[in-house]
Order: structure tokens, then C-alpha cells, then sequence
């Protein structure tokens, strides 16, 4: 998806003054009609798209920034743009804090695939340190298209190899969970699952030859991630990882390997 392409400076606005969530989500509506792919949709339905979606659940996902995006049956391509609220605006954010930074994605309604990588690749974009406030102090439309397009390039276009590795990722550290799975939703041409695990702890505990040095209730939190992916993004995916975990050399509840693979077909249901 070559999405740099399709942004378009009417869908950006720069340090505006927003009152509430349902003022926020209509002036979404109104930017993303400006797209010439959606200008024959009423604002008023891509508003209670978005409304909808929230109901769901809050697309505030904190530290100021907030993602709200929907699908619609009238949608032909994806629709992006990027709005920044000067003193911020309630949107029920996860941490309770106001949303500064307002990025929205209207979608293909048969899209849903194409829509959470989008939607991934986007929310590790603004994870890149100093991304955030660079958008935050540009003070017109212009500028912040441009510094969201520059940290844009900074992902990796999807493309079709042969060659792929497989991955293999524990996480013992429940607070990073979800952002490092969110890692493997947003790489293109990646299956993987998850598996449930236990720390060796959980075992020997109930062994007697080691039960003096473990006990059972201090089981931990124990995830793997096991994927195939395209040989080509391995780097990429260790940058994203460290953006979320920080160096994986100073990891102690973190361990990821990569093993060159002979021969892996087909694919997994996400």
C-alpha cells in the first residue's frame, strides 16, 4: 500500500481548539470528506461510523494521542489524516489524559486485514522518539503533513519474497504484551500465533528436588509469540521491538531468536 501517496493536505489540520469527543470525531468527518475518494459520503455517516467504532471501545490509546478510525461500505481506498488539538481533548484515552494528536483512518468496509496493519504500522509510527512532539509544534496544515509523511517513510513497504525466517518471542513482561503483538500486526506477509506458556519456575516448583527454591504462587506472566516471516523484515521487526522494549541486550524478561528456515507453506488464521 503505497499510502504516502494518497495523503492529502486537506485532511490535516494544525493546533485547533476542539471542545469534546463528539466535536473531535465530526471534525474527523469533515477532514476526511476533503478526500476526493470519499467526497460523495455525508460527513454525518462517516461520523457515526466513527461513533460506532467508539462504542466499542475508546480509540484513545494514550500519551496524548488517540487513533479513531471506522469502515465504510462506501470507502474505496484508505482515507488518512492527522489533526493536532491545541490544549487537547477528553476522548476517554486509556490513561486519562486529553488527546493532542488526533491520526484517523477511514477503510474499505473489505478491508478488515489491510486496515489493522495500517492501523499498527501507524501507532508504532508515532512510537518513534520525538515523532509526536515534532507533529504536536508544527503550526499549519503543510508542516504537518509533512513531518507525519517523514516519519512515514521511516516503515517499511510490504513486499513479496520467497526467503522467510522463523520467529520466536517470549515476553514475560505483561505491560509490553500488547504493543509487541501489535509489532507483528503491523509487519506485512507475517503469520503467527500465541502461545501460552509458563516459566520453568512453574514446573520445577513442583518437583521435590527443587521445591525449597521455587513456589508455586510466584508463576509469572509467560507469552511466545512463533511466526514465519519474509526473511527481508527481520530487521525491521528487531527496530520495532527495541522502539516498545528497548535494547534486547539489556532484556531480562524478553528473549527473541530468529532461525533461517529450509522450507515453511501456507499460512494461519489471525
Amino acid at each position: 500500500m503505497d499510502l504516502i501517496k494518497k495523503l492529502e493536505l486537506p485532511c490535516f489540520e494544525a493546533q485547533i481548539k476542539i471542545s469534546n469527543k463528539e466535536e473531535a470525531l465530526r471534525i474527523v468527518a469533515r477532514q476526511a470528506v476533503q478526500h476526493p475518494s470519499l467526497s460523495a459520503i455525508n460527513p454525518d455517516e462517516i461520523f457515526e461510523a466513527l461513533q460506532t467504532r467508539e462504542e466499542i471501545g475508546t480509540t484513545g490509546f494514550g500519551d496524548g494521542i488517540a487513533l479513531p478510525h471506522c469502515r465504510m461500505e462506501g470507502a474505496t481506498e484508505f482515507v488518512v489524516g492527522a489533526i493536532s488539538v491545541t490544549d487537547g481533548v477528553e476522548f476517554d484515552s486509556l490513561d486519562g489524559r486529553p488527546a493532542k494528536l488526533l491520526v484517523f483512518i477511514i477503510a474499505p468496509a473489505n478491508e478488515a486485514r489491510a486496515h489493522v496493519r495500517l492501523l499498527s504500522s501507524i501507532s508504532h509510527t508515532l512510537l518513534i522518539p520525538g515523532a509526536v512532539d515534532e507533529m504536536l509544534a508544527c503550526t499549519t496544515a503543510k508542516n504537518l503533513l509533512d513531518s507525519f509523511t517523514r516519519h512515514l517513510q521511516d516503515e517499511v513497504e510490504t513486499t513479496d519474497h520467497q526467503s522467510r525466517n522463523m520467529v520466536h518471542l517470549v515476553i514475560q513482561n505483561e505491560s509490553m504484551f500488547h504493543d509487541l503483538l501489535s509489532v507483528f500486526m503491523g509487519l506485512p506477509s507475517c503469520s503467527f500465533i500465541v502461545v501460552e506458556t509458563s516459566n520453568a519456575g512453574a514446573y520445577l516448583a513442583n518437583m521435590p528436588l527443587f521445591a525449597a527454591f521455587w513456589k508455586e504462587e510466584e508463576v509469572q506472566f509467560s507469552r511466545m509469540i512463533v511466526g514465519s516471516i519474509d526473511r527481508t523484515m527481520c530487521n525491521e521487526m528487531i527496530r520495532r521491538i527495541e522502539r516498545v522494549a528497548g535494547s534486547l541486550k539489556e532484556c531480562r524478561d524478553i528473549l527473541l531468536t530468529v532461525q533461517e528456515v529450509f522450507f515453511t507453506a501456507g499460512g494461519l488464521i489471525e
